[in-house]
């Protein structure tokens, strides 16, 4: 009996593979993390040499956690995907989706939850040679927050032959690019310009025929932080040339045109439509009553003098020492003031109160630098930063081992500064 192989000539078989090939979805096997199952796919069954393969990173994000915008809002960090390409292919950036509002207490976010569909462009080479079978891979990173928040990643890749000639999408792989497209903001039909003030800023829509009692809500989700604070309420107003908006100043305008996606919630009938603009607004002059005056709060602290507003901030200080943390170093402090008695005390005292006061000046001097040369710094933000946040949980965790006593430290280390400390004067 002669075998199968042996009747079969080899181009047919090179063919067949090549058709299952093509007939297999490129896509990577799910991961799942804690809060997130993640998964990256191919439009496209093949690559065609010189064009363009898009493809999604699908999350399904846990219920009641939420993933980040490219601007996270108040807090937050955006999703990024490092792209692993054979030599000649580039991947582009993410094609972000409108977000959505996560108010946490005083904060705001931007992001997505449930799921959401990444897209990004792979360009193929013009010589990427047909028959031959390449691999994509992705290191996807991420922060999910509830009323915490957690670093997660994933590597996820998938192989893809390339095709000599156009090829179509499979209907299910079709469904879900066009779902993810329906969730993009479209560019805006309407001219968009944006009125920067003082003390708040306008954008402006060139939208005639809106019907004022068909909007339910409107809101600009600002790419760059420092156009309106995230939490800022943004007040509307139709008028017969079209939609205002009314936004709070944050910090310095970025240079070129405001982007954003600006999202319509109208009426219609009962069933409430969600339109999501991409808006590109050329900066014009200063917004009506933008130079009206200073805000509410500011006219309240206005007319406070020096000695008042030390008093206030001595209030709080006062204040801020009663916590747990703190109330029983100060004790220890006021019990070593008591041993040294009379004027040495008052003068040990005063040198005490210039040290702190000269160290809390050089830090928000170097903070006040800092931002001034352009960094995004804030005392207490550093605690958003995964990475600090991790850095830090580790150190507790070697102080913790310490103080039960798996291992010590040398008495030297332990007495830096001791005898300085001891000495008089």
């Amino acid at each position: 009996m002669r075998r199968l192989s042996g009747m079969i000539p080899g181009g047919l078989i090179l063919a067949a593979l090549a058709l299952l090939a093509l007939a297999a979805p490129a896509q990577a096997n799910p991961v799942r993390t804690e809060n997130v199952e993640s998964q990256l796919r191919a439009e496209l069954p093949a690559a065609v040499p010189g064009q363009g393969l898009w493809v999604a990173l699908t999350q399904r994000i846990r219920p009641g956690w939420h993933t980040y915008w490219k601007n996270p809002g108040d807090s937050g960090i955006p999703t990024t995907i490092a792209w692993t390409l054979p030599e000649g292919w580039t991947a582009g950036d993410i094609v972000w989706p409108a977000p959505e509002r996560f108010p946490i207490g005083p904060l705001v976010n931007f992001g997505y939850k449930d799921e959401v569909h990444l897209l990004t462009r792979i360009e193929v080479p013009a010589d990427a040679k047909p028959g031959e079978t390449i691999t994509v891979t992705g290191a996807a990173d991420w922060l999910v927050c509830e009323d915490i928040c957690i670093p997660e990643s994933a590597t996820l890749s998938f192989t893809i032959p390339v095709a000599a000639g156009p090829v179509e999408a499979a209907p299910e792989r079709a469904a879900l690019f066009a779902d993810a497209r329906r969730s993009l903001p479209v560019p805006s039909p309407f001219a968009a310009t944006f009125a920067a003030g003082a003390t708040a800023h306008e954008l402006v829509l060139a939208a005639p025929g809106l019907e004022a009692a068909n909007l339910k809500s409107v809101f600009f989700f600002p790419e760059n932080f420092a156009v309106t604070p995230a939490a800022a309420p943004q007040s509307f107003t139709v008028t017969d040339d079209g939609l205002r908006l009314a936004l709070q100043k944050g910090g310095d305008l970025p240079d070129g045109p405001i982007l954003g996606v600006l999202v319509l919630e109208e009426d219609l009938d009962g069933t409430v439509s969600r339109q999501a603009l991409e808006i590109a607004a050329e900066v014009t002059g200063e917004a009506p009553g933008a130079a009206a005056g200073p805000t509410a709060a500011a006219r309240e602290t206005a007319g406070m003098g020096l000695f008042q507003a030390a008093l206030f901030a001595l209030l709080g200080g006062v204040i801020l020492n009663l916590m747990p943390c703190v109330f029983p170093v100060i004790s220890i402090k006021a019990m070593a003031l008591v041993r040294h008695g009379g004027g040495h005390a008052r003068a040990h005292g005063l040198a005490y109160t210039g040290g702190v006061l000269a160290c809390f000046a050089a830090v928000a001097g170097a903070l006040i630098a800092l931002r001034a040369g352009g960094a995004e710094i804030g005392w207490g933000f550093q605690l958003q930063d995964p990475w600090i946040v991790a850095l830090l949980a580790y150190v507790m965790f070697l102080l913790g081992l310490w103080m039960s006593g798996v291992y010590e430290l040398g008495g030297s280390v332990a007495g830096v500064g001791q005898g300085l400390a001891a000495r008089e004067g």
